[in-house]
């Protein structure tokens, strides 16, 4: 899937003096290029329990006459069970923004016939744009790494979309945001709810997309799929400017 920059951008730019004000600001890029790719969630860190400890052993009876018999020795201690993998740490809203798309190495490489009509930019640069106007804070330097170390064909969208995969999906859960009254709400659980069955949007799809958004962004994204008139997993996607 690739994100739709130019329809974001112009949905969220007629949400921006209502509801942004209120669960965040979002920048608004001013390029026009589309397209980028999210997929795949991270996996949750493994744990696990102690061992128990060894039942204490019984005494022993009494001897015959003459002598007292002899204690019975101790049960030996339980082993103390492993500890669970690391799955490391989830990326936040806490990091440093990507200062400039303009410089990945390929930022002025174009995919098809310049000026050609279907010519796009390189996914990779256009996620760098969707990430640096609505991505989380956590999310923002990773992702930059990811990017500007990609070499080769940069129109080869297979590197550009791990990054999207490995990055967004170490995003943290999202949870509740905002609602611009003093309490808050649940974009995914709302999305979920009203866009269930077949066709709708899983569980699992709308916390990849809303976890690696800023609050702001996510509730741009919410406030545009209430607009929506048509099918509610194209709504969604269309808003959060996937296809």
């Amino acid at each position: 899937m690739r994100i739709q920059v130019e329809k974001f951008l112009a949905l969220t730019a007629l949400l921006a003096a209502g509801s942004m004000a209120s669960t965040g600001c979002v920048t608004e890029s001013t390029d026009t290029n589309t397209d980028a790719g999210i997929s795949g969630g991270g996996g949750a860190g493994g744990s696990s329990t102690g061992g128990s400890g060894g039942v204490a052993g019984a005494a022993g009876g009494g001897g015959s006459a003459g002598g007292g018999g002899a204690a019975g020795g101790g049960g030996s201690a339980g082993a103390d069970g492993g500890g669970g993998s690391d799955g490391g740490a989830c990326l936040g809203d806490t990091g440093t923004e990507i200062a400039d798309c303009g410089q990945l190495p390929y930022a002025t490489t174009t995919c098809g016939d310049a000026g050609a009509e279907g010519a796009i930019k390189p996914l990779g640069y256009d996620l760098c744009l969707w990430t640096q106007g609505y991505g989380r804070l956590g999310i923002q330097a990773p992702m930059w790494d990811c990017l500007k170390a990609i070499t080769g064909d940069a129109c080869a969208d297979a590197a550009a979309q791990k990054c999207a995969d490995d990055v967004f999906g170490a995003a943290c859960d999202r949870g509740s945001i905002p609602d611009g009254d003093g309490g808050t709400y649940d974009v995914c659980k709302s999305v979920t709810t009203s866009c269930s069955g077949t066709g709708g949007v899983t569980q699992a799809e709308c916390d990849y997309v809303i976890n690696a958004t800023s609050p702001g962004a996510a509730g741009a994204i919410w406030d545009c799929y209430e607009l929506g008139t048509g099918n509610c997993r194209d709504d969604f996607f269309n808003c959060a400017g996937l296809p």
